[in-house]
């Protein structure tokens, strides 16, 4: 084998894996910087989910009778009195009589 015709292929694999391995240090250092904020953010929702459960904690039947603020079919119509019909109707005249 001709060494001449190696030593550019050899320098130029070596610029590619320094290439490669700098950005793998980059993604290494984001990806610890990404787990560190995920780790607060889970910190921080279980202690909102606590203090939620401590103020004023609502029961699976709760959260059903009371109705979606805005259901997928009423998205992008203003709300109407008129809107309110069958189920929807009965589940926000029991929250009513919770109240």
């Amino acid at each position: 084998l001709d060494v001449r015709y190696l030593s550019p292929l050899l320098l130029a694999y070596e610029d590619r894996m320094k290439e490669k391995d700098e950005l793998h240090a980059t993604l290494e250092e984001e990806m610890k910087t990404f787990r560190i904020r995920v780790q607060e953010v889970v910190k921080e929702n279980e202690g909102l989910h606590q203090q939620l459960n401590k103020s004023s904690p609502v029961t699976s039947e709760e959260w059903q009778i009371y109705p979606p603020l805005v259901s997928s079919s009423e998205k992008g119509r203003p709300p109407s009195d008129d809107s309110r019909t069958g189920q929807n109707k009965t589940q926000q005249d029991k929250a009513k009589a919770l109240i």
